[in-house]
């Protein structure tokens, strides 16, 4: 009973599912008039879904790209930020330093003056001393001949009065010069402690400085590190774009060099180039680094402009290859022919698919190509669709890649239902097959 419930439950899902897709995605015709002919243009089912899928894939892709690039250019502007507030920081105690040293250079003078004062203070204490020694010793000659003479003349005794009275002079210039010496021995004191200071005030800011230069170079290192890592990445993309490009036989630089005159974004410069271009502008080996990144980025994005004009996409969604590129035996008369082409089958009706962006240059019966379409991608490549059984496009029209232009049919000299898909370079043929491994690379270096 309850297996019964359960497959009861499935099937009411499925038709829940099925109606659902029947009422968003129901067959949808088209109308248009060519040649005084009403032709009609029907979209499938499958079809309108497999269009709704494709355009929410690339609608995610493009989110998610610019997302990313947002947040990278945000964590480059924080760290530029950074760097800046960290070289303010520096050159604010470069200013604190300077005036350190200027304050410790006033105070070395201060310093000196008091020194030379000192000594001359010291010197006319020397003088004094001397003075008062020579003045002692001549009054001990005078007290002797005083003594050894009481009853010399009244000139000698105002001679000695005299003597007392300079030597009391003396004494008390002696008292003076002893008081300015402590004074500027107290002031000496003060000043040594303020060279002190000063010494102690220096080391600091020493200090200081050290950490925030280490630290600004941690900061530099780790933004040098990043760009190397950008650097390498893009370098990488290069080097993938040029092998897919080789992969297909179409010379790289040819096409480069008529991209440049198409105006896509100017002639081949080659990464040393550009390195020693911006070796002779910049200043140091961090600023050369984004240089030569700049350099890089901008060539990977042409590249990328490069490569969505190439026919990359598989013209079918699900194919066999049924018939190669070049010698082979005919099927209609058995005998050796050259085949410019691939021949891919799939069901009958099928949609055929643009291989990649270009403008449709013929639409129409060729020959034994039955009805045809010819696209051209610029640059000298055209992609061919033949043997179709319905052609969708007008002679003028854009497409884009995987783009539906027709279906799978058997006009013109074909023994039953395929495609006959042809790729050319300046008239000469290529293999397709090197297209679509090439085509088949680029898809997985995205994923």
């Amino acid at each position: 009973m309850r297996d019964h419930e359960r497959g009861a439950d499935r099937f009411d899902l499925r038709q829940t599912i099925r109606v659902a897709t029947d009422r968003l995605f129901p067959e949808r015709q088209f109308i248009y008039r060519s040649q005084a002919k009403i032709r009609y243009l029907s979209l499938s089912q499958p079809a309108q879904v497999f269009i709704a899928l494709v355009a929410i894939t690339v609608l995610g892709w493009v989110a998610f790209a610019s997302t990313f690039v947002y947040i990278e250019d945000r964590a480059s502007y924080a760290s530029a930020l950074k760097i800046a507030e960290i070289e303010r920081a520096y050159r604010d105690l470069a200013g604190d330093w300077k005036a350190t040293q200027e304050r410790f250079s006033e105070v070395a003078r201060e310093l000196e003056d008091n020194h030379r004062s000192l000594l001359n203070l010291l010197a006319q204490r020397a003088q004094l001393e001397d003075r008062l020694n020579r003045t002692s010793s001549e009054l001990a000659r005078v007290t002797q001949q005083r003594d050894e003479a009481v009853n010399s003349s009244g000139s000698l005794q105002k001679r000695v009065g005299e003597l007392e009275v300079a030597l009391r002079s003396v004494a008390n210039e002696r008292l003076t010069v002893e008081d300015a010496l402590s004074a500027a021995r107290n002031r000496l004191a003060s000043i040594t402690d303020k060279h002190k200071d000063a010494v102690r005030s220096q080391d600091h800011l020493k200090a200081k400085v050290a950490s925030l230069e280490t630290r600004l170079g941690r900061v530099k290192d780790a933004q040098r590190d990043l760009v190397d890592r950008v650097h390498e990445q893009a370098s990488a993309t290069f080097r993938e774009i040029v092998t897919v490009i080789d992969a297909t036989g179409i010379p790289f630089r040819e096409l480069l060099l008529r991209a440049s005159q198409e105006g896509i974004g100017g002639p081949f410069v080659p990464y040393t180039e550009v390195a020693s271009l911006n070796a002779a502008e910049t200043e140091t080996e961090f600023d050369r680094s984004l240089a030569e990144l700049e350099g890089n980025l901008n060539q990977w994005e042409q590249l990328q402009a490069l490569l969505k004009r190439l026919p990359f996409a598989p013209p079918l969604g699900q194919y066999e290859s049924r018939s190669g590129f070049g010698k082979r035996v005919d099927p209609f008369t058995g005998q050796w022919a050259m085949h410019d082409g691939v021949d891919l089958s799939s069901r009958q009706r099928t949609t055929i698919l643009a291989a990649g962006h270009g403008v449709v240059s013929y639409v129409g019966a060729r020959g034994p190509y039955g009805r045809t379409i010819e696209i051209d991608h610029g640059l000298g490549i055209m992609t061919r669709y033949a043997h179709l059984r319905r052609t969708g496009v007008r002679v003028g029209e854009t497409v884009s890649p995987g783009a539906a232009i027709g279906e799978m049919g058997s006009s013109g000299r074909s023994t039953g239902a395929h495609l006959h898909y042809e790729i050319h370079f300046d008239g000469r043929p290529l293999n397709p097959e090197l297209f679509l491994r090439a085509g088949q690379m680029t898809q997985l270096k995205k994923k």
